[in-house]
């Protein structure tokens, strides 16, 4: 704002004419709720200033509210806490609301399973956590060796399980609890692996091969104490066949003359001084120089399948070995379990079976060649039907 004035001189007198020139300054900022003050001041150097300054008011801002809520006392599980709208200027707030009580917070249902290992038991100890309490514990077993579930401890209060070490295997156990609304959670896999125990009895032998008509000397040793008595047997895979060397004794070793070239099986039972039995693992020996495998036999059969009372012809063709061969015929029967001899050793390769009830049958052709030695053919099955 300009304001100019006439000033009269009288004669004989000079004075200068006074223009206002006013520039303007903020001395007290406006608030959100208070006005300011701008303030004029002349700043002209000419003539005489009849009003040197003057003020306007500026108007209050008014607030500037945020449209977020801002939480100014969180609420706990029995107190109400607050929210309200804040200015982004100063620290009015607006619209303040309640903020109900949060009441108790159910967590939730947890569990932790821990083991103990003994030398012969295993305990397992739970413990549960959150849901609702009256908890209740299953704990369970799975086989991996067999690929089997068990059941250990179903559904008690206890939280303790005891398992005695059964076989060796690996195995892994879990629990479960269950809370008092029904709610189940599982723990993580407990391993528990047994390995398994050192045979108590063992069989060697002085040599892995021998020549037909060398003495082997068998030779058992067993941790199951004093008083123990031994048994030595001999099975021949050629033949099928089983014979017992020794019979229970005070004697740990015995001497075998080898025979027939071929392999042999031998085993010993060890008769403890309370009458229990306990045989060691087979210990394989290969007698002569191996010819005994050269031999072998071919067979066929005109049929897999057939009905009661039809005939069925087996062919078997001796291979390697000795020349002249003769030729017997088992079959195993697969319903009854049942072995039975069809024919006895011959010169006769072509034989002919009159099928008798329904079932699965194995027969099996043995060769038998000048030396002795006997190979057995493969499988060969037939179906019979009525």
């Amino acid at each position: 704002m300009n304001l100019f004035y006439m000033i009269y001189t009288p004669s004989g007198t000079s004075e200068t004419t006074h223009t206002h020139k006013y520039e303007s300054k903020i001395t007290k900022q406006a608030t959100c709720t208070e006005t300011g003050v701008l303030t004029y001041t002349c700043t002209s150097t000419t003539g005489t200033c009849d009003k040197k300054t003057y003020t306007e008011t500026i108007p209050a801002t008014g607030h500037k509210f945020s449209t977020e809520w801002t939480v100014d006392v969180e609420a706990t599980e029995t107190t109400p806490g607050s929210k309200s709208h804040h200015c982004t200027v100063c620290d009015a707030k607006t619209d303040v609301t309640v903020i109900p009580a949060t009441g108790t917070v159910e967590k939730p249902l947890t569990i932790t399973a821990s083991k103990t290992e003994a030398d012969k038991t295993v305990t397992f100890t739970a413990k549960a956590a959150g849901g609702k309490e009256g908890y209740t514990y299953k704990f369970i077993v799975y086989n991996k060796t067999t690929g089997t579930w068990g059941l250990v401890q179903n559904y008690s209060s206890k939280n303790t399980c005891t398992w005695t070490k059964g076989s060796a295997g690996d195995r892994y156990f879990y629990v479960d609890v269950k809370d008092a609304a029904g709610n189940v959670v599982r723990s993580e896999a407990l391993n528990v692996k047994i390995d398994a125990a050192t045979p108590k009895v063992t069989l060697t032998g002085s040599s892995e091969t021998v020549n037909a008509g060398a003495k082997l000397t068998l030779t058992a040793q067993t941790t199951l104490g004093s008083g123990c008595t031994y048994k030595f047997i001999i099975f021949n895979p050629s033949t099928n066949q089983w014979f017992k060397l020794q019979d229970f004794s005070s004697s740990n070793t015995f001497t075998w003359t080898a025979g027939s070239d071929g392999t042999r099986l031998f085993y010993v039972d060890v008769k403890d001084a309370d009458g229990n039995v306990t045989r060691s693992k087979a210990l394989n020996v290969t007698i002569g120089n191996g010819s005994a495998n050269w031999l072998s036999v071919k067979a066929t059969v005109s049929s897999n399948t057939s009905k009661t009372g039809d005939k069925i012809t087996f062919t078997a063709e001796g291979v390697g070995g000795k020349a002249g061969y003769t030729y017997k015929m088992v079959v195993y029967n697969k319903t009854t379990k049942i072995w039975g001899l069809v024919q006895n050793f011959s010169s006769n390769n072509t034989i002919t079976w009159t099928a008798g009830t329904a079932g699965d049958r194995e027969f099996y052709i043995d060769v038998k060649d000048a030396d002795g030695n006997v190979a057995r053919s493969a499988v060969m099955n037939v179906t019979t039907t009525k």
